[in-house]
């Protein structure tokens, strides 16, 4: 009798051990997930120049909501204009689209802007520019402190802005400057974070137009 109760009070204790150690793995596991969303929601918004600029392929990738859509509609987003008007990106779908979203305070943004308005001065008949600022991307980044840099430089290429991060978080714009390609079926075919040459984004264009 002794020997038996000795073997069912071996098994408890076993059984109670395994549990423990069950316990503590979730746990771990439940620890390891909150720390991995806690750093992804903390991320800020990146400045990227030339040299670490990187392309992805959203058709191929698959991992945006954006990437997996076709339809015109589910595409849409807004910004405003200089005058507070509100325009639908799918109001554009007519021409293929080239939406560059970038900052006054943002370095390489200011270096590739010339690279953009000489593109719209010898392209804008083919393609649709947007010139997306990331306002209030800092305090200091109104859409004052923005026309008077547009002013400044003499830019004639569309410049809007978004409205309460909507296209930032849209296309994962978690670096600056983001270029987005989108066909004339309202598809992203592309999306380069990182700054752009005159090569790379005559490149960009061409790609448009096939």
């Amino acid at each position: 009798m002794k020997k038996i109760i000795a073997w069912v009070v071996g098994i408890v204790a076993l059984f109670g051990i395994a549990t423990y150690i069950l316990n503590q793995q979730s746990q771990q596991k439940a620890n390891d997930t909150t720390s991995t969303v806690s750093s992804e929601s903390s991320s800020s918004v990146e400045v990227v120049s030339e040299e670490s600029s990187e392309s992805s392929s959203m058709s191929e990738s698959g991992d945006s909501s954006v990437a997996e859509t076709s339809e015109k509609p589910s595409l849409n987003t807004t910004f405003e204009d200089s005058e507070g008007k509100v325009h639908e990106l799918n109001e554009m779908f007519d021409k293929p689209i080239l939406l560059n979203i970038w900052a006054s305070w943002c370095p390489p943004c200011r270096a590739e802007m010339p690279h953009f308005q000489a593109a719209y001065d010898k392209h804008g008949e083919e393609i649709n520019f947007i010139m997306l600022n990331a306002t209030m991307s800092q305090n200091s980044e109104t859409k004052e402190k923005v026309q008077a840099f547009v002013e400044e430089i003499g830019l004639t290429v569309p410049v809007y802005y978004d409205i309460e991060f909507n296209n930032m978080l849209k296309f994962g714009a978690n670096v600056l400057p983001t270029t987005v390609l989108i066909n004339k079926e309202g598809k992203v075919i592309e999306i380069i974070r990182g700054m752009l040459t005159e090569e790379t984004l005559e490149a960009a264009i061409d790609k448009l137009k096939q």
